[in-house]
């Protein structure tokens, strides 16, 4: 199932992929839980947790997009949220 979710950066900044950093804030995304059963009761778990960047917020992180006709880009962040670099509300 997908939910809406709020990610939380609280350090200065999170590296999401080469030459894309994140700053502190929070931040729209998309969260898809897995739901599994453990003594029968269902238990929720983030599986990939989507953050969309539209061009403009690549230009405001720095990334050059000179020659570049991309309007966005959706990064996984679940690793960030794993590594407790970032948390979800």
């Amino acid at each position: 199932m997908k939910r809406r979710k709020t990610l939380v950066v609280s350090s200065d900044k999170i590296s999401l992929a080469k030459g894309i950093s994140l700053p502190q804030g929070r931040y729209p995304v998309t969260a898809e839980y897995v739901v599994s059963h453990m003594r029968g009761r269902p238990v929720e778990q983030a599986g990939r947790v989507m953050l969309h960047l539209t061009r403009q917020n690549l230009l405001d992180y720095g990334v050059d997009l000179s020659g570049s006709t991309m309007l966005g880009i959706d990064i996984n962040v679940s690793g960030n949220v794993a590594r407790k670099e970032a948390t979800l509300e």
